[in-house]
C-alpha cells in the first residue's frame, strides 16, 4: 500500500486499475463502506482472461459500480442494477445483466452500445490480483507493467 500511495499520491506518475482501485477500495473501507473487489474481461467479445479490477460499493443500502482505473470511463459511480444508465461528462454508460450472471459495462457511441468489459459478482481474493497483476504486466508490455509490487 505504501508503494502505491507514493506512486499515485506523493509523486503522481500514473498507474493502472489494480493500483488505483486497490487504493480507492482501501480508502472507502477505512471510511466505513463495504467494498467487493471484482475482476472483468476487457473486450468481452474476444476470448481472454480477466485483466481488469472494478469495485462494487455499498452506500446507504444501495450498491454502486465504482471504477477509478479504466481509462476514459466512469467519472462517478453508477447504480449497480440491470438497465442502469448514467450520463457523465458528455458520455453515457449503462449496465446490462446477461445470462449466467454476467454483467456488462457499456458505453454509448454514434454506432450504438459498445461493451467495455464483462464481469460476474464473484468476489476476488487478494492473491487473485497478484496473479492478474503479474499476467498483465508480463503479457501487455511496458505500458501496463506495474510500478508497484502488489502484496496484499
Amino acid at each position: 500500500m505504501e508503494d502505491m500511495q507514493n506512486k499515485l499520491l506523493r509523486r503522481p506518475s500514473g498507474g493502472y486499475c489494480y493500483e488505483h482501485n486497490l487504493l480507492f477500495a482501501t480508502l472507502l473501507e477505512r471510511l466505513g463502506y463495504r467494498v467487493r473487489r471484482l475482476a472483468a474481461r476487457v473486450q468481452p467479445d474476444k476470448p481472454g482472461p480477466r485483466t481488469h479490477m472494478l469495485l462494487i460499493v455499498e452506500a446507504d443500502g444501495e450498491e454502486w459500480l465504482a471504477d477509478v482505473g479504466f481509462g476514459a470511463a466512469l467519472l462517478e459511480p453508477i447504480p449497480f442494477s440491470d438497465g442502469a444508465i448514467s450520463h457523465q461528462g458528455g458520455w453515457t454508460y449503462g449496465l446490462q445483466r446477461r445470462e449466467g450472471g454476467v454483467w456488462l459495462l457499456r458505453s454509448w457511441n454514434p454506432d450504438g452500445w459498445s461493451d467495455l468489459y464483462a464481469f460476474t459478482t464473484e468476489p476476488q481474493r487478494p492473491i487473485d490480483y497478484v496473479v492478474y497483476n503479474h499476467y498483465t504486466g508480463e503479457s501487455y508490455g511496458s505500458c501496463h507493467q506495474p510500478q508497484s509490487k502488489l502484496t496484499l
